[in-house]
């Protein structure tokens, strides 16, 4: 669930901004970010959230990861 649901996630200040990668890969990775902010509201679990950006649940492992480690999604 979004921990921090109202306002701008500060991803910049969190290092979450990825620097590897193409300039699509990377826009990719920041549009994952901000789609699992987004979509965890507590009422849609992954696959729910994958289904609406119909793409597998396991390309968004990462993407999770990252924004738990950065306190901005807890696992519930």
């Amino acid at each position: 669930m979004n921990k921090n649901p109202f306002g701008e996630p500060q991803l910049g200040k969190r290092g979450l901004y990825p620097t590897l990668g193409s300039a699509k890969e990377r826009n990719l990775v920041v549009d994952k970010l901000l789609w699992l902010l987004a979509y965890s509201d507590g009422t849609c679990d992954v696959i729910d959230i994958a289904d609406r950006l119909n793409m597998p649940a396991k390309e968004l492992k990462s993407e999770i990861e990252q924004l738990v480690k950065a306190g901005l999604l807890e696992k519930v």
